[in-house]
């Protein structure tokens, strides 16, 4: 049986089917920078036409181009908008190709659908990558052949030649195809292929390869980005066939590729399918073996198979040019099914029962992957680095500690997004070129991770507060179905609700000292309580009037004269003595933020992620195997850090020839690896063994913490190690406990207060009411204070076991706590108690057994003049 052509009725459909899916993929679109794998990347790559990584993807660097230009909306958006159009049009063609080889134009249709909600497939499209357009690229060079194949006119064999050809430009595993196609032309009427045929066919190939040369013209323009660069035609066939790669790729031996790839590649094929489009494509498949144009697509798909197959990589992306082939077979499984019971005695609503649950090949993708493929609510990330990077100084540099933060700066850098005439520079992960830029004169700065590095080179950076929204701002960029509660004590006014569609939500009357309230953003519900006398909400299904709603424990939300608060299972997530606390909590009640904002400070909202500037050095010391090394300055802060430049282990011996019972913490802050410690008794001192092991590529941090800062401590390597010498540096805050001009301080359980936490606790815990800590055997605070002043602390605990606990500070006992009822533990630190630099605060020994005993979710410490 012959190709079928394509009638008006299947280009209305196809329409209708390439405007479906782009509804959905704009819907579920990523709207900012920011995004998994190469995704940073290729949103700015096209409006510069730069070069990225082999094979240079020029097809994709100019139609991405021309598309960012007249789109709207962020450049990280029009690319990602290519991506979801591109998608939609392959989607259209699959469509296409069902009714080439036959199918139903109902069954073709859901398979379009269908593959429009696969998990990868949809991946591909939300994000600013090259396999959608891969996908067009394979889609339209099977769609044209098959148009040739069913009216045998050598211009429409040219044209799908020329398909094919552009289809090169952008990502190679099109080769795949290449026999199959091959084998249909020679089959399907080889005399088609005279001398003219032919010539004009390889000169359409030429050129569909001479794209390649964007690569040499944009590297003698010095493009503002180029990640790889080809002078001559010798770089230029590097770059093409991605010799970088070369480890990756066909380079697996067969037991690897059967036990390995292969399982790995069905399985996802097969989630992308789902289970009904897995059967009904094997169904299709059985039923394609007697038509040539079948086998065609089949075959197609079979040389796209091996290519992956072999490939080390980014499988999901790899297999949506894969997926455009394989779901027509869908469609002709469908019919086939039909068929044969429509052929069977009674057998016709058998038949239109299994035609109908054909609609049940996308909804239940779009059930089964909605939720993860949504990435619409996707924001903050373009907002904190568009702020971020608006708000460095001019002049200042950048640690590029990774391909996302690098990515993230040019980005910034190329768009001018952030604003106008700022020059960012950026430096490399390395301690040397840090210091190199400082001496230069320029403010560095540095993500988390890469401030938590350079702290065991030495260098000590300190949190740079981004300025975000105003309060009003934040509110109207909160999701529809957000609940958003909160409580005043004191404040000059309450927030405008209007933002999020509750212009009245306040009852009438004057502004009362004390108020508390919730509501539903964009949604109706709405909760409001207010006195001079103190006022409580309890936040529920009842109290907003909705069906169902769930938080990780009871939300109590009140005002007093003592403070506005927040409570979540007991626990304080937000609260001030004066001003105004919000929280805002997903419609699935996960809390997504809590805010505080006290009495005379403006109702600005910081972003969760953080920036840090290089603040100075810190105290290091060299130790090797050659004798002991005094460390006093280094354990200065109660604890250091230090990382390993390679794989390996080695062995620091720490001495304390005038102190007992000293207790350790060891913990890896980051990287691969592990960090281990025992104690040997002496007779002039313990010596504490920390054995420290790099395990893989990320390169880790260490720290050792101790339950006080000491002196007359000695440290030395172990013979034996690798690397031979080590340098470890002292462990300091990158946020001051006191802000300046500050007399109130909080400790949270996050990473961020990593060196406050001495020996005792465990590492800092995600849960759904915030970070928390772990504690046991009389774990210890680090504080830095001022002597002279008195200070009263506030300890958020929750006991396990023992109820109560002796509170000591630098040795004296200060108080004790009560933790019946999870009340707060309150103590005051004398004046006389305090010591100028780190105190050391312990909690007392709770228990005798090794089990975590209690948790702590944070302190607030208060300065008394």
């Amino acid at each position: 049986m012959a190709t079928l052509p394509v009638k008006a009725r299947d280009a209305l459909v196809a329409g209708l089917a390439a405007a479906a899916s782009l509804a959905l993929y704009v819907a579920t679109l990523q709207p900012d920078f920011g995004g998994p794998e190469d995704t940073p990347k290729f949103q700015f790559i096209g409006y510069v036409l730069g070069i990225p990584h082999p094979p240079g993807y020029p097809l994709y660097v100019l139609l991405s181009h021309a598309f960012v230009t007249v789109a709207t909306g962020t450049i990280a958006y029009r690319a990602n908008l290519f991506s979801a159009v591109m998608a939609a049009l392959a989607c259209s063609l699959v469509f296409v190709i069902g009714r080439q080889l036959g199918a139903r134009r109902w069954t073709s249709l859901c398979a379009a659908l269908g593959l429009a909600a696969g998990a990868s497939f949809w991946r591909s499209a939300v994000f600013a990558e090259v396999y959608s357009l891969a996908a067009v690229m394979a889609a339209l060079t099977v769609a044209l052949l098959l148009a040739w194949g069913a009216r045998g006119r050598p211009g429409r064999l040219l044209v799908a030649t020329g398909a094919f050809a552009l289809g090169l430009g952008n990502h190679l595993t099109i080769l795949g195809m290449a026999p199959a196609l091959a084998i249909y032309v020679f089959a399907r009427d080889r005399r088609v292929l005279t001398v003219r045929v032919m010539a004009a066919a390889a000169l359409v190939l030429a050129i569909g390869i001479a794209q390649y040369g964007l690569i040499v013209v944009r590297t003698h323009q010095e493009a503002p980005y180029l990640e790889v660069r080809a002078s001559r035609v010798v770089d230029l066939i590097g770059v093409v066939t991605a010799e970088r790669f070369a480890g990756q790729r066909f380079a697996f031996g067969p037991l690897v590729l059967l036990t390995d790839h292969l399982p790995a590649l069905i399985v996802l094929i097969a989630k992308e399918l789902g289970i009904p489009g897995s059967i009904t494509l094997l169904v299709g498949v059985f039923a394609a073996v007697r038509r040539a144009d079948r086998l065609l697509v089949l075959g197609a798909a079979g040389g796209m198979f091996g290519m992956v197959l072999n490939i080390s990589g980014d499988l999901q992306g790899f297999i949506t040019p894969l997926m455009v082939l394989l779901w027509p077979f869908t469609a002709i499984g469908l019919d086939a099914i039909a068929n044969h019971l429509q052929a069977t005695r009674g057998g016709r609503l058998a038949a239109g029962v299994v035609l109908a649950a054909a609609a049940t090949l996308p909804v239940n993708n779009v059930v089964a992957n909605y939720k993860k493929a949504d990435q619409s609510g996707r924001v903050e990330d373009g907002r904190f680095l568009r702020a971020m990077f608006s708000q460095l100084p001019d002049g200042a540099a950048f640690v590029a500690e990774d391909y996302w933060s690098d990515m993230a700066l040019h980005y910034f850098r190329f768009t001018g997004e952030a604003g106008p005439g700022r020059s960012v520079s950026r430096i490399g992960f390395d301690a040397g070129e840090v210091r190199q830029a400082s001496r230069d004169a320029h403010r560095v700065f540095a993500f988390a991770n890469a401030a938590t590095f350079l702290s065991a080179e030495g260098l000590q950076f300190r949190r740079s507060p981004v300025i975000g929204p105003s309060l009003g701002e934040w509110l109207t960029l909160l999701p529809r179905g957000t609940i958003l509660v909160g409580a005043m004590a004191y404040a000059p006014g309450p927030p405008n609700l209007s933002a999020i569609g509750h212009p009245d939500a306040r009852p009438a009357g004057r502004l009362r000292s004390f108020e508390a309230f919730a509501a539903s953003v964009g949604r109706p519900g709405i909760a409001w309580s207010k006195s001079d006398e103190p006022t409580s909400l309890t936040v529920d299904a009842a109290s907003l009037h909705r069906a169902a709603l769930s938080f990780a424990g009871a939300l109590f939300v009140s005002a007093g004269p003592g403070e506005a608060r927040i409570d979540l299972d007991g626990h304080a997530i937000a609260r001030v003595e004066a001003g105004l606390v919000l929280a805002a909590f997903s419609s699935d009640g996960a809390l997504m933020r809590a805010l505080e904002s006290p009495l005379g400070e403006p109702q600005q909202v910081q972003f969760a992620e953080a920036v840090y500037e290089l603040a100075g050095e810190s105290p290091c010391a060299e130790l090797t195997t050659e004798g002991w090394t005094e460390i006093d300055a280094v354990l200065g802060s109660g604890s250091w850090v230090a990382t390993i430049p390679t794989v390996g282990s080695l062995v620091v011996e720490s001495v304390f020839p005038e102190s007992r019972d000293v207790r350790a913490r060891s913990s890896l802050l980051l990287g691969d690896g592990s960090i281990s410690t025992t104690f040997v008794r002496d007779l002039d001192g313990d010596i504490l063994r920390t054995e420290l092991t790099r395990a893989g590529e990320r390169r880790p941090v260490f720290r050792l913490a101790l339950d006080r800062p000491l002196t007359n401590v000695g440290a030395r390597l172990r013979a034996g190690g690798s690397p031979s010498s080590l340098r470890i540096c002292s462990h300091r805050p990158v946020r001051p406990l006191f802000e300046e001009g500050r007399t109130v301080a909080w400790i949270r359980a996050d990473f961020e207060s990593e060196p406050y936490f001495g020996a005792g606790w465990g590492d800092a815990e995600r849960t759904a009411t915030g970070p928390v800590r772990r504690g046991r055997d009389s774990p210890t605070l680090f504080l830095p204070l001022e002597q002279g002043s008195a200070y009263r602390v506030s300890l958020d605990l929750a006991a396990a076991e023992t109820r109560a606990l002796d509170v000591t500070l630098n040795g004296l006992q200060v108080g004790a706590c009560d933790l019946h009822g999870g009340r707060l533990c309150e103590l005051t630190l004398p004046a006389a108690a305090v010591i100028e630099g780190i105190n050391t605060l312990s909690l007392g020994s709770v228990s005798s057994g090794g089990a975590p005993v209690f948790t702590f979710r944070g302190a607030r410490i208060t300065m008394v003049r």
